[in-house]
């Protein structure tokens, strides 16, 4: 985005190229967007999604995304390769909007990391209702927020296993995140109607390199 001039169009993966209309990249902004190539397969329990990007700037990619059902879980297998000319330097994260049984946010959820959360480690911290609440391990919530929260760098920018776990009080249901990375960047955004905890991954590859990572979310009952 940075090397492109205005009225250039620049990539962004997963997506396709989009078109550069100001100095600032807004990622809620609609953008004008040539869509790359996408090749589809799918079985009875899994789907394989292939994006073959256009070269432009002196980049080019192919990602590769295969969801796979399991039992009582499933799985993201990802694969990029470099296919350009250039470095590729980018984070790869998840939108997790989650809520079971249609509740809404509030005192029935139990929100848990593998790490210790020090509020004053964070990045940004809003929370306009204060109905989000810190614990050593663990985040709850007083009830449904009618404004947006958002925390990010939950970490403190330790390297930390990358999880998370929801649980559901009521229903004893709980569901977990799991990634075949290391991550030093977690944020969680969330609303009345779902949270959203977000693990980020890092990636760096020289042109011709490619690389490979997993993220399983596995369903489960609590005690």
């Amino acid at each position: 985005f940075e090397e492109t001039e205005i009225g250039g169009w620049f990539h962004k993966i997963g997506v396709g190229l989009l078109k550069k209309e100001e100095d600032d990249y807004l990622f809620h902004k609609k953008h004008e967007i040539k869509p790359a190539e996408f090749k589809i397969s799918a079985d009875s329990d899994k789907i394989l999604i292939t994006c073959i990007s256009d070269f432009c700037n002196g980049y080019a990619y192919i990602l590769k995304k295969e969801i796979t059902l399991q039992k009582n879980s499933f799985t993201s297998a990802y694969y990029l390769q470099n296919t350009g000319e250039k470095d590729i330097n980018t984070t790869e994260y998840v939108h997790n909007f989650m809520a079971i049984n249609n509740d809404l946010i509030g005192e029935n959820y139990l929100l848990k990391f593998p790490f210790k959360l020090t509020p004053q480690l964070f990045g940004a911290t809003v929370n306009p209702e204060k109905k989000v609440v810190i614990g050593e391990k663990e985040i709850t919530f007083k009830g449904p927020s009618k404004e947006q929260f958002f925390f990010s760098n939950l970490s403190g920018g330790q390297h930390i296993e990358a999880q998370w776990e929801l649980q559901h009080q009521p229903s004893n249901i709980g569901i977990r995140e799991t990634g075949s990375f290391r991550t030093n960047k977690v944020n969680l955004w969330g609303w009345e109607h779902v949270v959203s905890p977000e693990l980020f991954h890092t990636i760096y590859l020289k042109p011709g390199e490619s690389t490979e990572w997993l993220r399983t979310y596995t369903l489960f009952k609590t005690p």
